[in-house]
């Protein structure tokens, strides 16, 4: 019986081991895709007055909150980006939220590899907000070639 109890307690002690394994990149994917989104926002702003001679980011602020502003772009764009997020080693991440510069090569990256099921996810719910996801891109590669 006494043998019993001590197996038992050490499959325990075994399982409960292997059983707590953690994401340990989960804080710093969590902290880049805070930057990403942050700098997506801008970004879209961006492609909207690109598309309207420059007020059409204006007019959005003032017709539409930030979180409805957020879901156009964002609700379709974050289940890619955590996907994407997922596939990047600590060195990679932890450049993505120190530097603006790869933070917007990955975003460009993201939206181009992405951009059929992001333009056809906007097509249902926004139709006018398709073209974004074009200037998005064009915006993003242009900046990032252009940042030091």
């Amino acid at each position: 019986m006494k043998h019993l109890i001590y197996y038992s307690f050490i499959l325990l002690i075994s399982l409960s081991a292997c059983s707590s394994k953690t994401d340990a990149l989960a804080p710093l994917r969590k902290k880049a895709e805070k930057s990403i989104c942050d700098d997506v926002r801008g970004i879209t702003h961006s492609s909207i007055d690109a598309m309207s001679l420059g007020l059409g980011s204006m007019v959005i602020s003032s017709v539409m909150s930030s979180a409805q502003q957020d879901s156009i772009i964002m609700k379709p764009f974050l289940p890619m980006l955590r996907k994407e997020l997922k596939t990047l080693k600590k060195p990679e991440l932890e450049s993505i939220v120190d530097n603006k510069k790869a933070r917007y090569k990955f975003i460009a990256a993201t939206l181009v590899k992405n951009k059929d099921a992001m333009t056809s996810a906007l097509k249902k719910s926004y139709e006018f907000a398709a073209p974004l996801v074009d200037k998005a891109i064009e915006f993003v590669q242009t900046q990032s070639s252009q940042m030091q």
